[in-house]
């Protein structure tokens, strides 16, 4: 369902009965954050046991929201930067950031370019695809990552210690 968030907008939660929960009145005047109004991005409340209808007890979101799930942290890349791996060395997981761009994938080879591990990462509306790799079962030492986005290819190094 498409929705966006405008001057004046109300939000109402009620049960399974009709009875209304809790009504928070959204307004683009005073304390409320004005990046929701404008960008593709959500309120929050900070349960902070602040009154809900404040604009203060408010933040923006990640971009993209975070419809269906609770909010967790953004996932972020660094500015100009498709992919995104850390920590880099690492003991045997590492997690792969990779600009959303439509399907992607992932091989790893070892430095005589023998495969080593592949896999895809989960379809998803996030702006930003975030998986944490295992590589336990791979031996210390150097490896390249090749990153599929959709057609375009990355590589970077990396580190098993």
């Amino acid at each position: 369902m498409e929705f966006g968030i405008s001057k004046n907008d109300a939000i109402r939660i009620f049960d399974a009965s009709h009875v209304l929960i809790q009504s928070v009145f959204i307004d683009t005047l005073g304390s409320w954050p004005l990046s929701p109004f404008s960008d593709d991005f959500t309120f929050e409340y900070a349960e902070n046991g602040t009154n809900q209808t404040l604009g203060d007890a408010w933040f923006s979101g990640c971009l993209g929201g975070s419809p269906g799930r609770a909010y967790s942290a953004c996932v972020t890349l660094p500015e100009n930067t498709d992919v995104w791996i850390y920590p880099n060395p690492n003991n045997g997981t590492f997690t792969l950031n990779v600009a959303n761009k439509g399907p992607t994938s992932y091989k790893l080879f070892n430095t005589y370019g023998q495969l080593v591990k592949e896999g895809n990462l989960s379809n998803s509306k996030d702006p930003i695809l975030s998986e944490v790799i295992d590589i336990y079962d791979v031996a210390q030492g150097h490896y390249f990552l090749k990153i599929n986005l959709n057609g375009a290819q990355e590589m970077l190094r990396l580190i098993k210690l």
